[in-house]
């Protein structure tokens, strides 16, 4: 429903803030990304327009931002692209992290490797 996609600007992505509400909101995960001149009507018409067009403000910057900041990218409806913070799902928690048996075992053939912020770019392009 569109009642429960919340509205979100890319500077929003940097307020430590914002994002703590967003990862303790239980109940909404769907963001619309606004434009920058975006003018902020409240009305059905107004939502939807801005819904249809939120996958415009698809740039390489701002997925990689998203991405960094836990968002998932999925579909919605038949032509747009929303980010979903999935609250049990994409999240990795270091401190709290399990590795399982079979992960350590196949880790000790040397055949894969994991590694934390190198190659970003090459990584989203």
């Amino acid at each position: 429903e569109m009642s429960d996609i919340c509205r979100i600007a890319e500077e929003q992505l940097w307020n430590a803030a914002v994002l703590m509400h967003i990862y303790r909101d239980k109940k909404r995960n769907l963001y619309v990304m606004l434009d920058d001149d975006d003018d902020g009507e409240d009305d059905a018409a107004a939502e939807q327009q801005r819904l249809e067009s939120s996958s415009s403000v698809w740039r390489p910057a701002v997925y990689a931002l998203l991405a960094y900041q836990g968002f998932m990218i999925i579909a919605y409806g038949e032509k747009m692209l929303l980010p979903e913070m999935q609250k049990t799902q994409c999240i990795i928690d270091w401190h709290n992290l399990h590795i399982s048996r079979k992960a350590k075992k196949i880790a000790k053939t040397g055949r894969y490797s994991l590694s934390v912020n190198r190659a970003f770019d090459q990584g989203i392009a």
